[in-house]
Formats: structure tokens, sequence, C-alpha cells
């Protein structure tokens, strides 16, 4: 006869632990209902603007900008309108960019500091 006794945990041990757990999660979630979740803080922030953005919106409406976007979106229509062409509207979409950022140029490294 093979007289071996298993170890086991006192009943009182065991069952502690799960109780200890269980305590630990309902004083976490107490922590979340009071003291509210992070997420909560990030949603109350205002809505942070790109002075670069706001630049280009007022200089696509300068003049210069006004006519090499015109001309872009003929060429678009124009290509677009086609099945089969070679034609793409690079310059115009350069010519577009390079006005806008020069206009961007002057403006804004005057309000930059």
């Amino acid at each position: 006869m093979n007289l071996t006794k298993k170890k086991t945990c006192p009943p009182s041990l065991s069952s502690r632990s799960s109780k200890d757990k269980k305590i630990k999660v309902m004083v976490f979630e107490e922590k979340m209902v009071t003291n509210g979740e992070p997420e909560d803080e990030e949603e109350e922030e205002e809505e942070m603007s790109d002075p670069l953005e706001l630049v280009r919106q007022k200089c696509e409406e300068a003049e210069q900008c006004v006519h090499t976007r015109e001309r872009l979106d003929e060429c678009e229509t124009r290509v677009g309108s086609r099945s089969t062409t070679a034609e793409d509207c690079t310059e115009e979409l350069f010519d577009f960019l390079h006005a806008r950022d020069h206009c961007v140029g002057h403006k804004l490294f005057h309000t930059v500091k």
C-alpha cells in the first residue's frame, strides 16, 4: 500500500485568492466610476487646427491661385472625359501647388515666431 498524501491548500487559502481578485476588481471598478474614465477627458479637449491649413485655404482664394486652380480643373475635366489619352495634368498641378506655396511662404512666416 502506498500512502502518499496530496498537498492541498486549505479551503480558506485557496478561496482567499479568488476573493482577493474579486475585491481588487471591485475596487478598480469603483475607482473608474468615481474618477471617470480617461477617455472622457480626451473628448472634452478642443480640436486643434493647423495654422498651415488655414493659410493654404486663404491662399487658394487669391487671384493667382484661383487662375491656376481653374487651369487644373479644366485639365482634369478634359483628361477625365477621354477614355484613352497620354495626357496628364502634372504640369497644371505643379503650377497650382507652386502658386499656393509661394503665397503661403509669404503669409505663414510672418505669423510664426
